[in-house]
């Protein structure tokens, strides 16, 4: 996957505009001070940033970089879930829909977060292979001298 400056700072923007209500401050205040701005001006996040980004937005790293549309296959089983909780919400009171809420959203950022953590240990793991290749590549060249 190779990095796009303009396609990570349109879905920013999309979030902003989805998720903050148009309000750049908003976001801000979740993720960092003036991190649109800067990435307007072309730094780049870190991975933990970008982490905290899906977690706390409910977005996939890969739609964030552009990899994939936010719309995702159904699974048939949650399907068959979806018609549950269709069915509960026709009946539920107020009280009831927000705690179905609650709950759904709750297992939703506890199921990004354990996917950011194995994503996270992906990531150390190849650049610890990477630092160790060149740490093996340096040496090779000092010994050639």
């Amino acid at each position: 996957m190779e990095w796009d400056q303009d396609i990570f700072v349109k879905k920013i923007l999309e979030l902003v505009k989805d998720k903050c209500e148009g309000v750049q401050n908003t976001f801000n205040d979740k993720i960092g001070r003036d991190s649109v701005s800067r990435w307007k001006g072309g730094a780049r996040p870190s991975l933990d940033v970008l982490l905290k980004i899906t977690e706390e937005f409910g977005c996939s790293l890969d739609w964030l970089l552009g990899e994939e549309a936010q719309v995702h296959h159904i699974h048939p089983e949650a399907l068959d879930l979806c018609d549950d909780i269709n069915s509960i919400f026709e009946s539920a009171d107020d009280e009831a829909k927000a705690t179905l809420r609650a709950a759904v959203k709750d297992t939703h950022n506890k199921l990004l977060k354990k996917q950011n953590l194995e994503l996270k240990k992906k990531v150390r793991h190849a650049e610890k292979i990477t630092s160790k290749g060149q740490a093996s590549s340096t040496t090779k060249a000092g010994s050639i001298g």
